[in-house]
């Protein structure tokens, strides 16, 4: 009994600097409905939605949820991961949810996906890969396409296929062998492809670079830098390079992910995003415009399965004028010997 009065104490004075070690003490001694920690509980939960609050503020009254039941923690933490907060926060919604091995977070951690930016995306799979009872969750949101193959690089791949369960492994090899080009993109590849084994001239390449390209890439005083560092690209091999340039939005490069916003007011923008605050975010455009947009003014934002970059170059363009584009490219992007 003297033992739980210091304990009290100590809950109930949230200047003291162990308070969130008593608060886990007391969580884990089962003592969730003493009115003490139901006090933790609702003051946390006030603190972590009160906007007029700082962000690290709130952070340090959010990771006391960590501790809550679920039932708690989880309408908090799912309204904390709408586009509308601050990154920071989202991330350490993400690390409290993280800290509970109940199988309903997964759900919640995926509602948002498609809003989610890189950082986030990265964050949440840490999470969802690091439990074997999240997987079939996780397969679940690919085979609904609300995560893409894409999205899941060969070494988190690995996670399904090298899984305990043969039941999970087997679905992903079909899953993962599933994704494949359609069999008109196949077609286009080839036909294209042929044009490479012939001779290339890299200054007709230059003009198709000109003609369909600076609206999202820089070359010397030319462009604007949109799409990805050109220098690493043109490292690949040719069929890679080819790939690329006729399904752009077959393997979008980390950090080049397009997204679609709707504010309040109806207006819709379109871009890369290239950087977020907790109070705004920041899309790049083609010929390198930018627009910053108030999290108060976002309806949606959604991640879009397209590359900025046209997907129908094929049409204006022939197998020789890409022959010759991706002469020009190693002739004036690779690195020097």
């Amino acid at each position: 009994p003297d033992g739980w009065l210091s304990v009290k104490r100590l809950l109930t004075n949230s200047a003291h600097p162990v308070r969130p070690l008593i608060v886990r003490l007391a969580a884990n001694l089962n003592l969730h409905d003493s009115p003490e920690l139901r006090e933790v509980y609702d003051t946390s939960t006030q603190r972590t939605l009160n906007p007029k609050l700082t962000t690290a503020e709130r952070q340090r009254a959010m990771k006391l949820l960590e501790y809550a039941p679920f039932s708690r923690m989880a309408p908090v933490t799912k309204e904390v991961l709408n586009v509308h907060q601050p990154p920071s926060l989202q991330l350490t919604a993400v690390n409290v949810l993280a800290s509970s091995n109940d199988p309903r977070i997964a759900p919640i951690l995926l509602d948002h996906w498609k809003s989610y930016s890189p950082q986030l995306r990265t964050a949440v799979l840490d999470v969802l890969l690091g439990r074997e009872h999240h997987l079939p969750l996780l397969l679940d949101a690919v085979e609904r396409g609300t995560i893409r193959v894409a999205d899941l690089p060969a070494t988190r791949r690995e996670r399904f296929t090298g899984s305990r369960d043969p039941l999970i492994a087997a679905r992903a090899e079909t899953l993962f062998d599933q994704h494949q080009e359609n069999t008109e993109l196949l077609v286009r590849i080839d036909q294209y492809r042929q044009a490479l084994d012939g001779p290339r001239e890299p200054t007709l390449g230059r003009q198709v670079f000109e003609k369909h390209c600076l609206n999202c890439h820089k070359w010397r005083d030319k462009g604007h830098q949109v799409g990805p560092d050109l220098g690493s690209a043109v490292n690949k091999p040719d069929e890679a390079l080819l790939l690329e340039i006729l399904d752009p939005s077959g393997d979008i490069a980390a950090g080049f992910a397009t997204y679609t916003i709707f504010t309040v007011d109806g207006r819709i923008f379109n871009g890369i995003l290239t950087s977020e605050s907790a109070t705004s975010v920041s899309l790049r455009r083609g010929k390198g415009e930018n627009e910053k947009i108030l999290r108060s003014d976002i309806e949606t934002m959604t991640a879009s399965q397209l590359s900025l970059m046209p997907a129908d170059l094929y049409k204006i363009t022939s197998p020789q004028d890409i022959a010759n584009l991706i002469s020009f490219l190693r002739q004036e992007f690779s690195n020097p010997p």
